[in-house]
């Protein structure tokens, strides 16, 4: 058989390559955050992969108590050569304790596909209270600090309990009490701290007029002035009965909430 002569025909095929715009960084459940009432903080509420260099992008936040704002999109590294991992952030503060349903979107915004959404996500916040109950009990060991003439006694307090809301913590601080002075108030700072050691609370603690060189006093009255970790933003006050013993010189303070 003699092989065929002639032109040979070429076929072209086009072919529309569609880029990859963004897509979600982990298929997850969404996000269970804790919050406090009054207590404006800032969350990283997703995260999504986009293609570099990830412009003309918005992201919007419903918070879900009929509040929404605009989220901060920041890059948070690179995934192999054309990929950012980018976040949304907002910042927010509840009013009202409850559990709230968080829808964020991720758009487009730029004239050619303004509006086109590339992601979603939805995260839950539980909003709490930032008034801390701490009705409980605190046992421990107390030590005097070097008396100095005309100045009342300093009592150092090391101890651990549970006191409501908090549940189990430790407990240091000290207690200065009245000196060279006809009527005066004893006063002083405890710091409790939770299983955390980032998780503290600082209370100031204050005694009703009492004589100088008196007694410990046998009521405080304690307000919350600090909190760090996930005691951040709380707020409390409320009495403290005080009872010490000169046998071993242990120290009992029962906390009452108001």
């Amino acid at each position: 058989m003699r092989p065929r002569t002639g032109s040979i025909a070429r076929h072209q095929v086009a072919i529309k390559i569609e880029p990859l715009e963004a897509r979600r960084l982990m298929s997850v459940p969404g996000i269970v955050f804790h919050q406090h009432t009054g207590v404006k903080s800032t969350l990283n509420v997703g995260s999504f992969l986009a293609i570099a260099p990830a412009t003309n992008l918005v992201a919007s936040i419903n918070w879900g108590d009929g509040a929404t704002s605009t989220g901060k999109l920041k890059a948070d590294g690179i995934v192999g050569i054309d990929e950012i991992v980018m976040e949304v952030d907002g910042t927010h503060a509840y009013r009202k304790a409850g559990t709230f349903a968080v829808h964020i979107i991720v758009a487009h915004s730029g004239p050619s596909a303004a509006g086109a959404v590339l992601q979603t996500f939805d995260d839950q916040i539980v909003v709490t209270s930032s008034f801390v109950k701490l009705n409980g009990t605190i046992n421990g060991q107390y030590s005097l600090a070097p008396a100095v003439p005309d100045i009342g006694a300093t009592y150092m307090l090391n101890g651990s309990g549970t006191v409501g809301d908090l549940a189990a913590v430790t407990a240091s601080g000290t207690i200065k009490l009245p000196g060279f002075i006809a009527r005066g108030r004893a006063t002083g700072t405890l710091m409790l701290t939770g299983a955390s050691p980032g998780d503290t609370l600082t209370l100031a603690l204050t005694g009703p007029l009492e004589r100088g060189f008196g007694p410990f006093p046998a009521t405080l009255s304690y307000f919350v002035t600090a909190g760090t970790g996930a005691f951040a933003g709380l707020t409390g006050r409320g009495a403290v009965d005080a009872a010490l013993s000169d046998v071993n010189q242990l120290f009992s303070l029962v906390f009452k909430s108001a």
